[in-house]
């Protein structure tokens, strides 16, 4: 059963995020798929109190509260990971920003190391630092960019079906193991600078556990944490 988990930036049923996203869903049409709408598992989200917790101890306070635990827990079973965001005043939606602030912890900690992601930006403007934001923080939690589609002003519905049969076609591929998921200058930055830091003498705590525990610390580069799992 392959887990695909995607999230809605935009709080508008017929907003032409969530359409690009269903768009791509269909077009994946892949047996033996459970799709997770973090959407619906995630219907409320308290505001990141900036308490630190999750990152010195793994867990939050707040998700008892408001059942964010759950929303962690399917994430980090995701085989695939779908997310879309609306540009708002030239950055993600704040719906968004509230969903990935959530999740800050995961930056430490790369534990979607083998995880394709896609993003989606629908816009009336400017894309690039909105796609630049999404891209980072995806990556610092370890995923790598398969796929991206922009639906902008000038877009046409033909395009953004086109842009869709290409990156899902794409995500077949990768989850049949036909296509190999790679590495990017970034992941590799990343990964040595956690690399160094967690194999030193001293370090200790929740997030050296979790890298001893994944067993990154005995691996020389990030294509190698992501060789070590195949698709299929």
């Amino acid at each position: 059963m392959v887990n695909i988990s995607y999230f809605c930036g935009s709080l508008n049923s017929s907003s032409r995020t969530r359409e690009t996203i269903e768009l791509l869903i269909n077009y994946l049409n892949l047996e033996n798929a459970n799709y997770n709408s973090l959407n619906e598992i995630q219907k409320e989200i308290i505001p990141c109190q900036g308490q630190k917790d999750c990152f010195f101890k793994g867990y939050c306070n707040l998700d008892n509260l408001d059942n964010f635990n759950m929303t962690k827990e399917a994430i980090l079973q995701s085989d695939v990971i779908i997310l879309g965001s609306p540009v708002y005043g030239d950055m993600v939606s704040s719906y968004t920003k509230l969903f990935l602030d959530r999740l800050s912890y995961l930056e430490h900690l790369m534990p979607l190391a083998r995880t394709p992601c896609v993003l989606i930006v629908s816009t009336h403007s400017k894309s690039n630092r909105t796609l630049n934001y999404l891209f980072n923080t995806l990556s610092y939690y370890g995923c790598s960019i398969v796929g991206i589609i922009i639906v902008d002003h000038k877009t046409t519905p033909s395009q953004v079906v086109e842009q869709a049969k290409i990156v899902a076609n794409k995500l077949s591929m990768i989850l049949a193991s036909k296509i190999q998921l790679s590495s990017n200058c970034l992941l590799e930055k990343l990964f040595s600078n956690y690399n160094h830091l967690y194999n030193s003498v001293n370090i200790s705590g929740h997030e050296w556990e979790e890298w001893s525990k994944e067993n990154y610390l005995e691996y020389e580069n990030f294509q190698e944490v992501i060789d070590s799992h195949n698709f299929g």
